[in-house]
């Protein structure tokens, strides 16, 4: 699968307004503001894990594991291996570049997969694996910049802003009551968000 999820450009050319993304625009002419951050981890679900006994090390991913990534972008794969695992695109089970599809393969049972961590309690309860690789990504709201004066617009902007930066906070407390659940010296990193700005 190959669904593609749409750039900044074609969310511009498309909607014209408003825009959340989860990297940092570089266009000139845009009011961007940074909610929060938000961690991501490796998670499956309790059925496929009952099967393919839990990876200890990054080194058990490869090849006992069912992994789920990106087709075309190499982002997670370039992370992973900064984190010491080098993977290749055969290496994955099921491979696209649509967040969505890869969240419902994970879900599905189909294998190993990244999910922000506030999403991985609903509508299926997740398992972390590996919880002390984290990766963090900011998001942000954009709109153009022309707009900032039409009040309606702008309400918009701020409530995206309020409600993405208590998402993150979410994100960060989730984390803090899952180490807690976990033994002492199992715990991992703690995450470093931030706070809007």
């Amino acid at each position: 699968m190959s669904p593609a999820e749409p750039s900044w450009d074609l969310y511009g050319a498309f909607l014209a307004v408003m825009a959340v993304r989860m990297a940092e625009p570089t266009q000139a002419g845009l009011v961007r503001r940074c909610a929060g951050r938000v961690e991501i981890g490796l998670f499956a679900t309790k059925a496929y894990l009952a099967v393919h006994a839990a990876p200890t090390s990054l080194a058990g991913l490869v090849p006992d594991h069912a992994l789920i990534g990106a087709d075309g972008s190499r982002a997670m794969i370039d992370a992973i291996a900064a984190a010491g695992l080098v993977t290749t695109p055969r290496d994955y089970a099921f491979r696209s570049d649509s967040d969505i599809a890869k969240l419902a393969a994970v879900r599905a049972g189909l294998g190993i997969g990244v999910c922000q961590l506030p999403l991985s309690r609903r509508p299926v309860p997740l398992v972390r694996v590996l919880p002390a690789l984290a990766f963090h990504l900011d998001a942000w709201v954009v709109m153009h910049e022309d707009l900032r004066a039409v009040r309606r617009v702008r309400l918009v902007f701020e409530h995206l802003v309020a409600q993405l930066g208590a998402y993150a906070t979410q994100a960060r407390e989730t984390r803090s009551v899952a180490a807690k659940a976990r033994p002492p010296g199992t715990r991992g990193r703690p995450s470093s968000g931030r706070e809007g700005v």
